[in-house]
């Protein structure tokens, strides 16, 4: 939850998506654009993790996605501490 309240207060955080979300996107007809905004974090539970909403201006529905799905710019200043977590 620390990360959670850490990653709030930086908002928006820009993001890459992973293949994996670029091809779900995809099969909801929504282009993925090259760099994401990371715009609410919430923690989704022991199963879900830290969810994060990735919306795209020409999306249908809401995308939200966990964090592992994100890659972070190595220069944001949280981007050790979202690795780590990455880890766990």
């Amino acid at each position: 939850m620390e990360l959670v309240s850490k990653m709030e207060a930086q908002l928006p955080i820009p993001a890459r998506s992973t293949t994996a979300l670029e091809r779900l996107m995809k099969e909801q007809d929504v282009r993925s654009p090259q760099q994401l905004q990371i715009k609410h974090v919430f923690y989704g539970g022991d199963d879900g993790g830290i969810m994060c909403d990735v919306t795209v201006p020409d999306a249908k529905e809401a995308i939200v996605c966990s964090i592992t799905q994100l890659h972070v710019s190595r220069s944001h200043p949280l981007d050790q501490e979202i690795r780590a977590y990455y880890r766990c």
